[in-house]
């Protein structure tokens, strides 16, 4: 069973070891091996300290959980960068490898987007590696527009990336512990009526959520 809740300080020796492991995992090939060789938890541990206690302006952090383990987390906030045109800004989402393709990484965007829409902002953009094709799917396949493309720095690096938006946060924030589809039992026709009586069936799913 997979648990997201927001983060607290004793957290944070475990996302700085996600934040390393997962940066091996996504950008080898993409960022100088030497870039990668230099990132170390302690240095980690001290970024995300800052941001869970002494970051200006809003901002929130939200884990993964399993058998007690963090294996996810995603950050999130104020936009810092006017160019995305976004109220909110999603500046990282990692999941360790082995932990992928069970809905975590789903349901920790989706919780991002709840809470900073709880907070007033209503869109939402973030910034992705151009050659990190696997998330730019997958951030499409919630939603998200491509609109545009910049040089950005990824660890001290110049790297093409892809801006992708939601102008309607709510649209990200539908993914927060979605819930599969249910469809309204068959009742049995009218005499002479052929047609679907249950309200799923009328409404054309209108209300389903999107399955995890």
């Amino acid at each position: 069973m997979t648990i997201i809740r927001s983060a607290h300080p004793a957290d944070i020796p475990a996302i700085a070891r996600i934040h390393v492991a997962a940066w091996h995992e996504t950008y080898r090939g993409t960022l100088p091996d030497a870039t990668l060789a230099s990132l170390n938890v302690r240095d980690r541990e001290q970024v995300w300290r800052q941001a869970l206690t002494d970051q200006p302006g809003f901002r929130d952090v939200v884990v993964a959980e399993r058998s007690g383990r963090v294996i996810g987390f995603a950050s999130g906030g104020l936009a810092w960068d006017a160019a995305l045109g976004m109220e909110a800004e999603i500046e990282a989402l990692y999941v360790l490898k082995r932990e992928q393709l069970r809905g975590a990484g789903t349901r920790l965007i989706g919780a991002l987007a709840r809470s900073l829409a709880d907070h007033g902002l209503r869109s939402a953009g973030l910034w992705v590696a151009r050659d990190n094709l696997a998330a730019i799917a997958f951030y499409r396949t919630l939603g998200g527009r491509v609109v545009g493309s910049a040089i950005r720095a990824f660890g001290g690096v110049a790297v093409p990336s892809i801006a992708i938006v939601w102008p309607d946060i709510e649209e990200l924030a539908l993914w927060d512990d979605p819930q599969p589809v249910r469809l309204a039992p068959r009742r049995k026709p009218a005499e002479g009526d052929g047609r679907w009586q249950g309200a799923a069936g009328r409404a054309g799913l209108r209300d389903a959520r999107p399955a995890a």
